[in-house]
């Protein structure tokens, strides 16, 4: 049995994050706010996770302008379709 990714981690919470924001929506009284916070929880995550895939450092705080992000060698990543 092979172990998991280490960038596995963030992708389950960011699920979980995902789920938290649709929930939020679909209660009796719907919270935007919330879901609103926990769409951008699953956003950080998603994005700490492929920097763990591409073994980038980042420091494991909750300020995106502080990462490391320079993707423009790695476009390939993301896919080529630049219609959206």
């Amino acid at each position: 049995m092979s172990a998991r990714p280490p960038e596995h981690d963030w992708f389950e919470k960011a699920e979980q994050d995902l789920e938290m924001a649709y929930r939020a929506m679909s209660a009796g009284i719907p919270l935007p706010a919330m879901a609103c916070y926990h769409c951008q929880q699953c956003a950080e995550k998603y994005l700490k996770g492929f920097l763990v895939s591409r073994s980038v450092e980042f420091r494991p705080v909750h300020d995106l302008d502080s990462f490391p992000i320079d993707l423009s060698h790695d476009e390939s990543a993301f896919g080529n379709d630049r219609s959206h």
